[in-house]
């Protein structure tokens, strides 16, 4: 994590916020002085992870949000905008791994998996990008495993898939830098 000085003041929605790495993320965002906005489905694990924040003078809001509706990440980023100033941080963390094997037919699970991985990573990218494009800054953080880079010859799941998907997305814009700064005609 970067000194609190340069991160002062600056705003950050972090996805998957109710617990682990994301809950992670967020408080130690808010440490270095980050104003966090936490997002998961789960508003009462949000809620504890808030508090915990406040109690070490940090600032937060809980935005009960579900990565695969478009509405509610719009919301989430409007409220976020509207409470705690424009996106400065994107910290895609939200993710589902359900490790099942092809043969195991669990198409429900696949599907939810890959609308929470894949397209809920690009959801939240797309909604923030235009505001980080208008302010010539910011940066978006996608978190995933390594099975993204390295198969296993003992289980290929969806898992992998997802996280394929993942990585790849994110190398796309890595050499790019996502272009934030507009082209002068």
């Amino acid at each position: 994590m970067a000194s609190g000085s340069s991160l002062a003041g600056k705003v950050a929605i972090v996805t998957g916020a109710s617990g682990g790495i994301g809950k992670a993320t967020g408080i130690a965002l808010a440490k270095a002085g980050v104003k966090v906005a936490l997002a998961a489905r789960r508003k009462d694990k949000l809620e504890e992870v808030a508090k915990q924040i406040s109690e070490n003078g940090g600032v937060s809001i809980c935005v009960e949000t579900d990565v695969t509706k478009r509405d509610q990440i719009k919301a989430l980023v409007h409220e976020t905008i509207t409470k705690l100033g424009p996106v400065d941080i994107l910290v895609n963390n939200a993710g589902l791994w359900y490790y099942s094997l092809m043969q195991n037919q669990m198409e429900d699970l696949w599907e939810e998996q890959i609308d929470v991985n894949i397209k809920g990573l690009t959801n939240c990218a797309a909604a923030v990008l235009d505001g980080m494009i208008k302010q010539r800054s910011g940066h978006i953080v996608n978190m995933s495993s390594d099975s993204g880079k390295k198969l296993s010859i003992h289980i290929f799941s969806l898992c992998h898939i997802s996280n394929v998907g993942l990585y790849f997305l994110s190398s796309n814009q890595k050499p790019r830098k996502c272009k934030l700064e507009r082209k002068r005609k």
